[in-house]
């Protein structure tokens, strides 16, 4: 008889105890482990929030610190202008972008092999520019320290015979190192 008597109080005392366990709020409870309890004077929300912030801070690095400078790229009345702090290349207003490149540095294979110089279409009107940057028109990228060309909204047009190919896009991701650019 004892031992029901024994087993009885141990069951009364474990619920006792799990019910007095469960009125201790979390936070306040302290779970000993092999390291020295730390207190802080930083609360915790701010240390998460501090954290949050640093994780998610970006430094903005312009392409031209990794291409050369525009200048010798560049013709009048085309400018340099300060756009989100990296200097880009620039038309005055009511004028539209237009260059030339090599066919022997591009991508795109020339139609008659004598041909050399190509033109880089400029658009058709102010409303098809509709106030894009030049880099964006012609989504002008900095690759191996070059400046490349790897859009040509309305394509391109040789020299020699005047012709123009490619303004249905399908020069469109070639790689064309920048020539010269201007503004018409």
């Amino acid at each position: 008889m004892n031992i029901i008597a024994l087993f009885s109080i141990v069951l009364s005392l474990m619920v006792i105890t799990e019910g007095c366990m469960k009125t201790i709020p979390p936070d306040e409870v302290y779970i000993s482990s092999t390291l020295p309890y730390e207190e802080t004077d930083v609360p915790e929300e701010m240390m998460t929030t501090l954290a949050m912030e640093t994780s998610t801070e970006t430094e903005k690095v312009c392409e031209e610190s990794m291409c050369p400078a525009w200048t010798p790229y560049i013709e009048d009345p085309m400018e340099i202008i300060e756009q989100d702090g990296c200097s880009v290349p620039s038309c005055p207003a009511n004028k539209l972008p237009l260059g030339q490149a090599l066919y022997a540095e591009s991508e795109i294979l020339a139609v008659d092999p004598s041909l050399e110089v190509f033109q880089l279409n400029p658009p058709t009107s102010l409303v098809q520019y509709d106030g894009a940057s030049v880099m964006d028109h012609f989504g002008i990228i900095c690759e191996d320290k070059t400046w490349k060309i790897t859009k040509y909204p309305n394509g391109i047009m040789d020299f020699t015979t005047g012709a123009t190919h490619g303004a249905d896009g399908s020069f469109d991701g070639k790689k064309t190192k920048v020539g010269i650019m201007g503004c018409t």
